[in-house]
């Protein structure tokens, strides 16, 4: 329906306007239109550019209609938080990733197992974990390079993960780890190397896992480009990913 004008007339008291009832039934129809269309009598409030609930922890549901959809037609680079799949309530099944760019800001990994990444993984407990590991670096002197995988509350049950190194002098490399611990490169020259460390993992409790590059001598420093991320299976049963 479109909007319905009340005619007030030209004058006070000419008489050319709408009479009472005719006035209030136009009144009537738009609102009547408001109520039905806005956010009127709900828990929705929009100001500005924000649509929020004004009940406390009020959900905000898009539900088209029929065969419609929710169209996004631009969507942030970042999304904080977790991003759940399926049932909210219950979170049986979801995606949760941990993503994190190494700037090169030519920070130095000293034989003391620095955290190459200047920032631990948080994981949650009781979930797999799938992982990719990549760092781009340069070792300053010979000496061979070492990935390590650890976790302050010693709680991961499972690591599975296939080590690939590559340096023009040592060639391609590839080392199985199937635990939470050191494995060797196989790199031990003062060259620029790239390694990638695939492979999943399970949590008991949860906590911080740190991915820290060590070297029996020089210091390791991370390029631009590399980066680590962490894709996680949500599910009630550990041993039972979704």
């Amino acid at each position: 329906m479109a909007k319905q004008t009340v005619n007030i007339g030209v004058t006070a008291n000419d008489n050319t306007g709408d009479p009472l009832r005719t006035a209030f039934d136009k009144a009537n129809d738009n609102f009547d239109e408001i109520y039905l269309a806005g956010p009127v009598s709900s828990n929705v409030k929009i100001s500005t550019n924000v649509i929020a609930s004004t009940n406390t922890n009020g959900n905000i549901n898009i539900t088209p209609a029929g065969t419609g959809q929710v169209v996004i037609t631009s969507v942030p680079t970042n999304i904080s938080g977790n991003l759940k799949l399926g049932d909210g309530s219950t979170q049986n099944t979801g995606i949760e990733t941990i993503y994190h760019y190494i700037t090169a800001d030519r920070s130095t990994i000293s034989s003391t197992a620095t955290d190459a990444f200047g920032k631990s993984a948080t994981l949650a407990a009781a979930r797999s974990y799938d992982f990719n590991i990549n760092c781009i670096a340069t070792n300053s002197s010979t000496g061979n390079i070492s990935v390590e995988l650890t976790d302050a509350s010693a709680d991961i049950a499972e690591c599975f993960a296939l080590v690939t190194s590559h340096s023009p002098t040592a060639g391609r490399k590839e080392v199985s780890l199937q635990t939470a611990t050191t494995v060797d490169t196989k790199v031990n020259t003062a060259e620029t190397t790239h390694i990638n460390v695939t492979g999943t993992l399970r949590t008991v409790t949860g906590g911080n896992l740190t991915i820290k590059l060590k070297t029996a001598s020089g210091t390791v420093t991370p390029k631009a480009g590399s980066s680590f991320e962490f894709r996680g299976k949500i599910d009630n049963d550990i041993g039972n990913t979704a």
